[in-house]
């Protein structure tokens, strides 16, 4: 379960509720959305809602605790569209003077910005996310680490993505957040 407010963390839900929800600290501090689980290469992904956003990566030191490993940020290559991951000197920073903390978005200046990160969900080897501001989903390949855009809404019929799951068929689904609150059928996965 993630925390949606600046400087939120991970916390770590036991499905039953025999056991209290752990705080995972090491999963960052920041405006998280969602997390995707890719159990191959035993990685997280995480989504950031903010305007300035950041994709992350988690690879726990221990899979599957999460109480400690590496954090990294996307830094997409423009022309290439390939992702370079780049590690967050910390995670979790403590917090200075006045209270505040340096954001963890800011702390690797090339790191790539997305325009308000929503769902995101994993599926055969691809990271499929939303971004709500430009209402664009995204698929991340994960064996070649490369980005691109599957979905931009120029048209105005897809609004306010937000969630999205694969369904058993091998089909897209995303759901709208506001405007008229569809689930749409976007994109057959192969």
């Amino acid at each position: 379960s993630c925390e949606e407010i600046s400087e939120g963390y991970v916390h770590e839900c036991d499905p039953t509720g025999a056991k209290p929800a752990q705080v995972r600290p090491a999963l960052g501090a920041f405006t998280h959305e969602a997390v995707a689980v890719d159990p191959q290469r035993r990685h997280l992904y995480l989504t950031e809602d903010r305007a300035d956003g950041c994709l992350y990566r988690f690879t726990p030191a221990a899979y599957p605790s999460l109480e400690t490993g590496l954090l990294e940020v996307a830094c997409v290559e423009p022309r290439s569209q390939r992702v370079a991951w780049q590690p967050l000197p910390n995670p979790d920073p403590p917090r200075a003077r006045f209270g505040r903390r340096r954001a963890t978005r800011k702390q690797i200046s090339n790191a790539t910005r997305f325009q308000g990160g929503e769902g995101i969900w994993y599926h055969a080897g691809t990271v499929f996310f939303t971004t709500k501001r430009d209402n664009r989903v995204w698929a991340l390949d994960t064996d070649s680490q490369r980005l691109r855009c599957i979905y931009a809404s120029t048209t105005g019929v897809l609004r306010g993505v937000d969630n999205l799951v694969a369904s058993g068929s091998g089909r897209l689904l995303i759901a709208e957040d506001g405007h008229e609150l569809r689930v749409h059928d976007v994109v057959l996965l192969e």
